[in-house]
C-alpha cells in the first residue's frame, strides 16, 4: 500500500493510497466481485475454505467444487469466484500485517464492491490465527 500525494489545479494537496489490489483491480478479482453478489454466505464461506486449503498448500480436487455446484452456480462461476478470492487473499497476505491495517482492508473490500455480510470472513483470514501459516507457504 503507498501513499501518494496529488496536487489540486488549485493548489491543494490531498492524500490518496493505492489499495492492496494495487493501483488497477485484477481482472479476475473484479470478475470474482460481479459473481459473489449473487452468492449465499454458506456458498461464499466454501468456496473461502476451498482458496484458504489451496494458499495453505494442500491439494484442492474437482470433488470441492462440484459438491457446490447448482442451477444458479455453474462449474465456471465457482472457478472465477475462487481464482478472485485466492488472487484477493494472496495480495492481502503478500503485504506485512504493519502495512495492511484491518480497518484500510475493510475499507479496500467496500471499494472493491464486495457484499458487506463476506468482509468480516474475509478479514478473518488475513487477520487471524491461520496468518502465520499463511505467510510461511507464500
Amino acid at each position: 500500500m503507498s501513499i501518494i500525494q496529488v496536487t489540486g489545479s488549485g493548489g491543494g494537496i490531498a492524500s490518496d493510497r493505492t489499495s492492496f489490489v494495487g493501483g488497477r483491480t485484477p481482472q479476475d478479482i473484479a470478475d470474482m466481485v460481479k459473481l459473489v453478489k449473487k452468492m449465499d454466505k454458506q456458498t461464499f464461506r466454501k468456496l473461502l475454505q476451498i482458496a484458504i486449503t489451496a494458499l495453505e498448500d494442500k491439494p484442492v480436487t474437482p470433488e470441492m467444487f462440484k459438491v457446490l455446484q447448482s442451477k444458479s452456480l455453474s462449474e465456471e462461476m465457482l472457478a472465477v469466484t475462487y481464482s478472485g478470492l485466492y488472487s484477493l487473499l494472496k495480495a492481502a497476505l503478500r503485504l506485512p500485517q504493519s502495512s495492511l491495517k484491518q480497518e484500510i482492508f475493510k475499507e479496500d473490500l467496500q471499494e472493491l464492491n464486495i457484499p458487506a455480510e463476506f468482509i468480516p470472513d474475509l478479514a478473518s483470514v488475513v487477520f487471524g490465527s491461520r496468518r502465520p501459516r499463511l505467510e510461511q507457504v507464500i
